[in-house]
């Protein structure tokens, strides 16, 4: 897409790794979450677009040992929180409650 703005961040877990795209568009990629409600998709590509500014920060944490990389793969949000690298807590808290919001209505489903 034309001036769409994203990042590729690749995450590193044992002998493998994963590779994560956040995207700046008014939609999400991932499909598990297509059919959820544009409110909550919303909701969650807000969070994810806020948390781009801190992508360069969370991969040279990540990448410092090999504890950070396991601590972002099994829980990111919890890693990045935790690893204190300028992330405002307002920032941190709407990841929170975003992927909270998207757990509990699969669970729904």
């Amino acid at each position: 897409m034309e001036n769409e703005k994203s990042i590729t961040v690749d995450i590193p877990n044992g002998n493998s790794s994963h590779k994560v795209t956040f995207h700046e568009t008014k939609s999400i990629g991932n499909p598990l979450l297509k059919g959820l409600e544009a409110g909550l998709l919303e909701k969650v590509n807000q969070a994810h677009i806020k948390i781009i500014p801190y992508e360069k920060a969370i991969n040279k944490w990540v990448g410092i040992s090999g504890k950070n990389a396991q601590l972002y793969a099994v829980n990111p949000i919890e890693a990045i929180e935790s690893a204190n690298i300028g992330i405002p807590q307002d920032i941190i808290n709407e990841l929170k409650k975003a992927s909270q919001l998207v757990l509990t209505t699969l669970k729904k489903q």
